[in-house]
């Protein structure tokens, strides 16, 4: 009796890459809308994952910040064919390097940025799924430029926005949603979420969750 072909039709991110030569992907051409068209914007959510509150500066109005900044969109010319459940082929294929350079990805940036501290060692992940849906994750140092308001000085409070624009890409053809948001004016989803953070100097949000030491999430 010969021994099934358990070969995987795809086991890593180059095999999706030559795949994706065939086709004739695009790299420069935008997902589609939900709807499958170009007639909308491409979907984008978007996320910060906040491990620490680096430094605040009350005179130049800044915070160095550093975490991780998620984005996850569906680009359905990254499909390929789902394994089965039971089967050892993988569904989701990492890249690394410069395999993600060969795949669209929105070119984002932080509108009140003051400086993107680099560091070597910074860890990324790029994963694309079988029914073509993208995460990326990127570590990153910021400072940000916020406005700070001290009349009320003991028992002020402040709240550091971190902005996250398109370059090149218009609302007409990219909109960001925080995690799990939705379209439209007011927040919603998850914009930043963080494990508990203290501090001798600041005082966190602590009503944000019924148990405040799991950490905080703030709508984007």
């Amino acid at each position: 009796q010969e021994r099934p072909d358990t070969a995987c039709p795809l086991e890593s991110a180059a095999d999706l890459t030559n795949l994706l030569a065939t086709r004739g992907y695009d790299r420069t051409r935008r997902p589609p809308c939900t709807n499958g068209t170009l007639q909308g914007p491409t979907l984008v959510e978007v996320q910060l994952y906040l491990a620490k509150v680096n430094t605040i500066d009350q005179k130049k109005g800044t915070a160095t910040v550093n975490g991780y900044f998620r984005s996850w969109w569906n680009d359905p010319g990254l499909k390929f064919d789902c394994p089965a459940k039971d089967s050892v082929c993988p569904s989701e294929l990492s890249f690394q390097g410069d395999d993600a350079s060969k795949l669209w990805k929105p070119d984002l940036y932080f509108d009140n940025l003051v400086e993107k501290i680099g560091a070597s060692g910074f860890a990324s992940l790029f994963q694309v799924d079988c029914n073509g849906n993208v995460w990326s994750s990127e570590q990153v140092l910021l400072k940000v430029k916020f406005p700070l308001y001290l009349g009320a000085l003991p028992y002020d409070e402040h709240i550091a926005e971190i902005v996250v624009a398109s370059y090149s890409l218009d609302t007409s053809q990219i909109r960001l949603v925080p995690r799990g948001g939705s379209l439209g004016d007011g927040a919603s989803g998850k914009g930043i979420v963080a494990p508990q953070l203290t501090s001798v100097f600041w005082a966190f949000p602590s009503d944000m969750k019924e148990d405040p030491s799991e950490g905080f999430d703030t709508p984007g």
